[in-house]
């Protein structure tokens, strides 16, 4: 089985585009080509990048390669810590025991959406079942369905161990996959997006939902004590706040998601000097009758300004709220130059869709901060702060 990781030797992400890998391609043959340096070493380095470029240049045998690859790599930080062994299955077995378990964790969500709450009962793990009746599980998700509806639910592969510790037992086979969701919020009146990664274990050859939790009753109490609306909305801001990388208003990903993207950025640029840059995107209006109405048009304008770069950018590039008044652009693999280039195309998108506000009479205004990484998370903001200025 192929153990090169390509990614690396390529020094590109893996969710890097066509034209990002070419990219890097060139510019790895411009620095180790042997005809260009002819130190001994760098024509075993130039085999393995033609080796790398091979494979992620076609499209079929980069999704063959990306089965083994994911398998590998991704998974937490935090998980590193344990003591486990990554799959060695070939990718046609590993893809068939992802599909079964995908299988079960949709059923699972399925019946959740249609309030199947005893069927979900069954598909949990019995190491939950120890600590969580049939009951209270049912009580849970009742009290839950009285402000959530479940509307749409997505699930992929995250991460792949084996020999994990869990409530003190060894689980020999784990998949954690990654769980995006709509629903429907009752109180509040709104569709909401969230996202968290949710673990499959193997129990005596069956996959089954590992939920995590050692006490419902808590979490029962917090979701009947809502009264009112002002009492909901604090309540589960709190949660969104705790456990969510989204923004609650736009469905964008807030500052927390974006600054641990921008250290993801960093680390790379630490170990393999690889660029990013950022654009800040400050709105402001002319003609706001109150500061009730300005809240809900920022909020507005905020969605469908953001809705609009992610449908127009690289799906690499990140779009996310910052604060109150400002979106920020992560653009991995991409110089200053390139950034500036983008800033220019966000502002004729924004000339063509003037409309964003609908038939509101206010004029709306961007002003924009643009500049590459070199040194700290810290001067790069300066810098781009005082562009605003």
């Amino acid at each position: 089985m192929q153990t090169n990781d390509y990614y690396k030797i390529l020094q590109v992400h893996y969710q890097a585009e066509q034209e990002i890998i070419e990219s890097a391609y060139k510019r790895l043959a411009r620095k180790y080509h042997p005809d260009v340096d002819l130190n001994h070493d760098n024509g075993d380095r130039m085999q393995l990048i033609n080796e790398a470029y091979a494979v992620l240049s076609d499209p079929s045998k980069r999704n063959e390669y990306n089965l083994i690859w994911e398998s590998r790599n991704i998974r937490p930080a935090m998980e590193t810590v344990n003591n486990h062994r990554e799959y060695t299955d070939t990718p046609k077995r590993s893809d068939m025991r992802f599909l079964s378990a995908k299988a079960l964790l949709e059923e699972y969500f399925q019946n959740i959406t249609i309030n199947n709450y005893s069927r979900c009962y069954e598909l949990i793990s019995e190491l939950d079942k120890k600590n969580i009746s049939k009951a209270d599980f049912i009580n849970w998700q009742t009290a839950v369905s009285r402000v959530y509806t479940m509307k749409e639910y997505k699930c992929d592969i995250y991460g792949v161990y084996r020999d994990k510790m869990i409530y003190g037992q060894m689980v020999d086979d784990v998949l954690e996959f990654s769980v995006n969701t709509i629903e429907y919020n009752i109180v509040m009146d709104m569709l909401q997006k969230d996202s968290f990664n949710k673990l499959i274990i193997l129990e005596n050859g069956r996959w089954k939902v590992f939920i995590g939790y050692e006490k419902l009753e808590p979490i029962i109490n917090k979701f009947n004590d809502l009264k009112g609306l002002l009492n909901a909305k604090s309540v589960i801001n709190e949660l969104m706040e705790n456990h969510s990388k989204i923004d609650n208003t736009t469905g964008l990903i807030n500052q927390r998601g974006l600054l641990e993207s921008i250290e993801r950025e960093i680390f790379r640029f630490d170990r393999y000097g690889n660029q990013f840059s950022l654009i800040l995107c400050e709105i402001e209006f002319v003609k706001l009758m109150n500061s009730q109405e300005e809240k809900e048009i920022i909020n507005h304008t905020i969605a469908a300004v953001g809705d609009l770069l992610i449908n127009n950018l690289r799906k690499l590039d990140l779009v996310g709220r910052w604060d109150s008044k400002r979106l920020m652009l992560l653009l991995p693999e991409t110089g200053l130059m390139p950034a500036i280039k983008v800033t220019n195309k966000i502002q004729r998108l924004l000339k063509d869709n003037c409309n964003l506000l609908g038939a509101r009479p206010y004029k709306l205004i961007m002003n924009f901060g643009v500049t590459e990484y070199y040194s700290s998370i810290e001067e790069t903001l300066d810098r781009i702060y005082n562009q605003l200025i």
